[in-house]
């Protein structure tokens, strides 16, 4: 049995199996849900930096640090990009952590590392 593609005939076997790939924006976050995640981290924090608990913003103002999302676990040692995952620092906390999770860098602070 064949199948008349653009190319010319190609034969199959007698199960065809069709099938449709899901679309791209599907898997991404939503802008409107991205804020939505902002607000609630914003609001759950209090807005303090989860490491260090200075206050932060979400634009420099008042002088405060600017707030920033961090990853505990990094995207690159597994973690997700849940809300679950996400918490809110200050810039100074961020860059020092760099790949570390919460509690590799929480723990290097305590003993005096940062």
């Amino acid at each position: 049995m064949y199948i008349q593609t653009d190319t010319g005939a190609m034969p199959v076997g007698p199960v065809v199996r069709v099938f449709r790939l899901p679309r791209a924006s599907t898997s991404r976050v939503t802008f409107n849900k991205r804020r939505k995640y902002i607000r609630k981290i914003l609001f759950e924090s209090q807005d303090k930096c989860y490491y260090c608990g200075c206050r932060v913003h979400e634009r420099e103002k008042d002088l405060l640090p600017i707030a920033a999302i961090d990853h505990k676990t990094p995207l690159s040692r597994g973690g997700t990009n849940c809300i679950d995952n996400l918490v809110l620092s200050c810039e100074k906390c961020n860059g020092e952590k760099g790949n570390l999770t919460a509690e590799e860098y929480l723990a290097s602070k305590s003993k005096g590392g940062y």
